[in-house]
Parts: C-alpha cells; sequence; structure tokens
C-alpha cells in the first residue's frame, strides 16, 4: 500500500535516476542499482515506508546527474523487495505506484531526493473513452501477434481489466522500444493523450514488424530456392 506521504498531492522521496529503463504506474519489475547515491536512496526507502521515485535520465552516461538531466515526469514506487548481492549491487523488485513530476530536486547527505506532484488522470468515464480503449487493445493485441519478443501470456495481464489508466499503462510497458520513446507514454497528461500516442506507436511499430516478416519471408524463400538449385546441381553430377 502507498505510504503516508502519497495521502497528499505532494510528495517527499529518496529518488533513483534510471539510466535505461522507463516504469510505470502498476508496473512491476526488477531493477539493478549500483550507484552510491541511489543505493542510499533505496536504504532510506527500505527503512521508511518503502516509497521512492524513478525517474530516466536524458543521457545514460552521466554518472551525476542534476535536475536538467532528468526526465520531469517519473513514478512514485514502492519497494517490494531488495536484495544486496556479492559485489555490492542491489537487486531490487519494484512496484509502480502513481506518475508524478519533479517540483524541486536536491541532496539530502548522500542520497537523492525529490518533491515531486502527482498526477492523476482527470476526467470520467465516457463512450469516446471506451471506444479508445477498445481500438487500442486490438492493436495492442496484433503486436503482440507480430512481435516475437513479447510472450502472448502478456495479454493475460489485460483480461478483464476494466479500468483504462491500467489498461493503457500496462501496455506501454510492454511495448519494446527504447526508454526514451516510452517517456513519451509516461510524460502524457491525460488518459486520452497517453491512448492517442499509444495507437501512433501500435501503428508504426505493426508496420516495421510486417516489413520484417516480409523480408525475413524473402530472404528464406531465396535460400531454399539456392538450396534447391545446388542439390539439382549436385544430382546432375551424379
Amino acid at each position: 500500500m502507498p505510504g503516508r506521504r502519497l495521502e497528499a498531492q505532494h510528495a517527499r522521496l529518496p529518488m533513483i535516476p534510471l539510466r535505461d529503463q522507463t516504469f510505470f504506474p502498476h508496473m512491476v519489475a526488477p531493477i539493478l542499482v549500483a550507484r552510491e547515491r541511489s543505493l542510499e536512496a533505496l536504504n532510506v526507502a527500505v527503512e521508511g515506508d518503502g516509497m521512492l521515485f524513478l525517474v530516466l535520465q536524458k543521457d545514460p552516461q552521466v554518472e551525476e546527474p542534476s535536475r536538467k538531466d532528468l526526465h520531469p515526469v517519473g513514478v512514485v514506487a514502492r519497494v517490494v523487495q531488495a536484495m544486496r548481492l556479492p559485489n555490492g549491487i542491489a537487486k531490487v523488485l519494484l512496484e509502480g505506484v502513481a506518475r508524478a513530476q519533479i517540483v524541486r530536486f536536491f541532496r539530502n547527505g548522500p542520497a537523492y531526493w525529490a518533491q515531486v506532484r502527482l498526477l492523476p488522470f482527470e476526467g470520467q468515464d465516457s463512450l469516446e473513452l471506451r471506444a479508445r480503449v477498445r481500438r487500442v487493445r486490438a492493436y495492442f493485441e496484433e503486436y503482440v501477434r507480430l512481435n516475437r519478443q513479447v510472450p502472448d501470456e502478456v495479454l493475460m495481464g489485460i483480461q478483464g481489466e476494466e479500468d483504462p489508466a491500467k489498461v493503457a499503462d500496462f501496455m506501454s510497458a510492454h511495448l519494446t522500444v527504447p526508454p526514451q520513446v516510452k517517456q513519451e507514454l509516461l510524460s502524457a497528461l491525460s488518459l486520452e493523450a497517453l491512448l492517442d500516442k499509444l495507437l501512433t506507436m501500435l501503428v508504426q511499430e505493426q508496420e516495421i514488424l510486417k516489413l520484417e516478416e516480409k523480408i525475413e519471408d524473402r530472404v528464406r524463400s531465396h535460400m531454399q530456392e539456392d538450396h534447391r538449385q545446388f542439390y539439382l546441381q549436385q544430382r546432375m553430377r551424379v
């Protein structure tokens, strides 16, 4: 459950900058924590209410990020499990809780901290919203069918789910696109904007996947023809 600091619209949380992963609300996934300031932020969270703030760096090569090196929107997350490895790195299982925007970035001792403002999606259920969700869900199902990197079991994660925001965030988290592209989805300020961006990406990704499939079929056909010609030549020599 979210800690007390999330009962208001603002929260002061230890922060972990992420180099190459975009986290979404309702997402459960592991991360590796290696930098000293991030390890200290993790310790603060574990010793407290388990809550921290995750945000993607604009440049993963920056070792000591400042405010300008971070995207303005990230995710408040809850530590589910943390384990320190023999090499000093921590493996942490996290659950995304809510979108949030950085209001203030600072250091308190050795850890990074952020004052954040929660960004809940406003608006009521409508027929138009339901239609958007249904259309995006259909494109996502086709995307999973075409994409070998995404197991079919992923679709079970949204079966029976009625919350449009949870469905949209789940689909966003499972796109096999670069973190900086996923950040565009995380930064959407309304559910309608998120669904529109998600639909655009799914259409583009489907076109790429179908083109890749055609190229593979063409190459496979050429290889089979070459093999057949080679076989016939060998038979003629005999």
